[in-house]
């Protein structure tokens, strides 16, 4: 056999066995091995995409991921709420900085953003074993937060983990029935503070007889302390009134609210100062709270309803930065004007605290 017939054989075979095995071709290349073996990986991805391994080079090329991100969570969410400040109200400043805060202690310090997953977050809700609607509350809020992680041009996150995180039905929502504190029970529980954590005085008597809201990290009693604090409690308890400024109420509205003549009795012996409208730690006011059964809101609900009906609903909906409607709806039966009354004379024992 002549070299030129040994050469048309072996092409006759050569095409045999590529129709025989298509993925096994020689080809001059300057590809190395594994770079050969990468690219075919990366066809076999693209089949059926209806894109060219060019079309998937150029998008990746336009959009290429970020690095990682190396923030803390807690330092993530302080840049969101330093950034939104100037275009949000105070009162929803104060409702993406509390869950925040409290997911960031829940998560624990030095917790990078990037190392937060949909069971964290999910996690955390479960904890505070509170109501479905607060549930829903909380978790839109976080999912504010965290969308604005992933915007550009930040891109910290590729996705939202709360997405997956599933929303209670709006008829799972609607509140039950309103809760407040019995007068026999808050006549007892004020007298049990006079004598043994007289510091917390300040802070119930202004909850109950008042309806303050009594938070003592974001809401109306923490703002109305710092206020005291900076400029002295002259500026706020005028006569026989208390007024809280729009920037103090949640709903970012004015506030006057008479002084019941035994709330007056309870701040002349108990003051109301920077210091002691906070109490004390969060842990001793959990456990007043659970020692004498105050449900969730317990104490305005309280200050709400023993309002309405000594005063009724229009005169409780402007004291307490409520509707008519929320105030008629809610609280117009829980007390009966006798109550209220006996309500109204819990008084401090004479000559007890400072």
């Amino acid at each position: 056999m002549s070299l030129a017939d040994a050469e048309a054989e072996r092409a006759v075979w050569e095409l045999e066995r590529m129709c025989a095995n298509a993925a096994m071709r020689p080809k001059i290349t300057r590809l190395t091995q594994a770079q050969l073996i990468e690219a075919e990986a990366c066809q076999e991805l693209l089949k059926g995409a209806g894109f060219t391994t060019m079309d998937a080079v150029k998008a990746f090329l336009r959009n290429p991921p970020s690095a990682p991100c190396q923030l803390t969570f807690e330092e993530a969410y302080k840049q969101f709420l330093s950034e939104r400040k100037p275009f949000i109200s105070d009162t929803q400043f104060c409702n993406y900085q509390s869950p925040c805060r409290r997911f960031a202690e829940f998560l624990g310090k030095g917790t990078l953003l990037a190392d937060v997953k949909t069971a964290d977050i999910e996690g955390w809700l479960t904890s505070l074993n509170v109501s479905p609607k607060s549930w829903n509350n909380y978790r839109g809020d976080l999912g504010v937060v965290f969308n604005w992680f992933g915007e550009a041009p930040r891109r910290w996150i590729p996705e939202n983990p709360v997405d997956a995180i599933s929303r209670y039905r709006r008829r799972d929502t609607l509140p039950g029935p309103i809760e407040i504190v019995p007068c026999a029970v808050a006549s007892k529980m004020m007298n049990w503070l006079e004598a043994n954590k007289p510091h917390w005085v300040p802070c119930f008597a202004l909850a109950i007889f008042a309806g303050v809201r009594p938070d003592r990290d974001d809401g109306e009693m923490r703002k109305l302390a710092n206020a005291i604090g900076r400029d002295g409690p002259e500026n706020y308890f005028r006569g026989d009134s208390l007024f809280l400024s729009a920037a103090l109420t949640k709903d970012g509205r004015p506030r006057k609210i008479p002084l019941s003549e035994n709330l007056q009795r309870w701040l002349k012996q108990y003051p109301a100062t920077a210091t002691s409208l906070l109490g004390g730690k969060r842990a001793e006011y959990a456990e007043i709270r659970a020692l004498w059964k105050v449900p969730h809101d317990g104490l305005r609900h309280t200050s709400i309803s023993a309002c309405a009906a000594l005063h009724g609903i229009t005169e409780a909906a402007v004291r307490h930065g409520n509707s008519e409607k929320i105030c008629r709806d809610n609280y117009l039966a829980l007390f009966t004007p006798e109550d209220a009354r006996r309500f109204y004379e819990i008084r401090p024992t004479p000559h007890q605290g400072g």
